[in-house]
């Protein structure tokens, strides 16, 4: 887990409106640090933003006596070519986008949000059990589409955590109740073509047992909060099938309007980030 963010720039001169702004977008568990010198660089559960150059950078550690393979670091305002897969134009990222980068470099799961009840995270493929104990909660709701065999479940997940967390980042998440510690279900953003167009499409399950306690409208309601603020995705759809009346109920009271109807296929729903 990210605990602290160092900000070590050797070539360009930054502000302090810079420091004040990634300062103020930090919160209490993570700490921010301006260190002169590579050796005041504690790099366990940390990040490093940099100028430096990676092998450089590296070059450094290591002459310091660190274990170079153990950094975790974006370059800030680097070139291409000088190693870093993230590469921070401006200070003012945010503390997500921070989270998000610490945990594609050290590979574990990116938490997208965190409610009064609930934590909503990306998969891995060590959830798999648990998420087919979720989808036997709902094998007779005929509104949601069961997993594949193990298997071939396991490649799907291999291949979507790689191309839609690592290229789009978004997909559907992983939602835990916090109390429990328990999975409970689905939620997140697809990709849908509709009118001939890729658009963003809202999804959520939660298990038989846990419905009706209002899960899944708390967690749409993060994710909304999330792909606005976050993603800077402007416009979300909905895609529900006519008889479905608790997701039309759900889709409305999150504040999606009706879009389109089809002739015996699922109504579209549309929600105008504002």
């Amino acid at each position: 887990m990210l605990r602290n963010i160092y900000v070590y720039i050797k070539y360009i001169t930054i502000g302090s409106d810079e420091l004040n702004i990634i300062k103020q977008n930090l919160d209490k568990e993570v700490n921010l640090f301006i260190p002169d010198d590579i050796e005041e660089i504690d790099f366990e559960d940390s990040l490093v933003i940099t100028d430096v150059p990676e092998n450089e950078f590296k070059m450094q550690a290591e002459a310091c006596g660190k274990d170079s393979c153990e950094v975790k670091a974006a370059g800030f305002n680097t070139k291409p070519g000088e190693g870093y897969s993230y590469v921070c134009q401006t200070l003012d990222m945010g503390i997500s986008y921070y989270r998000l980068v610490y945990a594609r470099l050290t590979g574990e799961p990116f938490v997208v949000a965190e409610t009064k009840n609930l934590l909503i995270r990306e998969m891995t493929t060590k959830d798999l059990p648990e998420l087919y104990a979720v989808y036997s909660t709902l094998e007779d709701c005929r509104y949601i589409e069961q997993l594949y065999d193990y298997d071939k479940e396991l490649e799907f997940t291999k291949n979507y955590i790689k191309n839609m967390y690592g290229f789009f980042e978004y997909g559907l998440w992983l939602v835990f109740e916090k109390k429990s510690g328990k999975l409970i279900g689905r939620a997140g953003i697809e990709n849908r073509e509709i009118d001939g167009v890729t658009c963003c499409e809202i999804g959520y399950l939660i298990r038989r047992d846990m419905q009706h306690k209002g899960y899944a409208y708390e967690a749409c309601q993060a994710i909304l909060e999330y792909a606005s603020d976050e993603l800077g995705i402007q416009e979300m759809f909905a895609v529900i099938d006519k008889t479905n009346e608790p997701s039309r109920k759900l889709a409305q009271k999150l504040g999606f309007e009706l879009y389109a109807q089809t002739d015996g296929g699922p109504d579209l729903y549309k929600f105008v980030f504002g």
